[in-house]
């Protein structure tokens, strides 16, 4: 699942939430599956900027050829 999937599954439920009362055994456990995807959500672009990150730094070595030349 991308990303961009998971915000808009977040989007999706979190309109079912607006369903229910506040403090209900469904609230709570539609409430319970949103953080769940929030915190997934998180890994993912924490993921995604050590990439990015690991792809513009490079090895640090001299030749360069990575880009990431010193």
């Amino acid at each position: 699942m991308s990303i961009k999937e998971l915000e808009e599954e977040i989007i999706e439920i979190e309109k079912v939430l607006k369903n229910f009362k506040s403090g209900s055994l469904e609230w709570n456990n539609i409430e319970a599956i949103i953080t769940e995807k929030k915190r997934k959500l998180s890994r993912m672009k924490t993921q995604e900027d050590e990439e990015e990150q690991d792809v513009l730094v490079g090895c640090e070595g001299d030749c360069g050829s990575c880009g990431g030349g010193r």
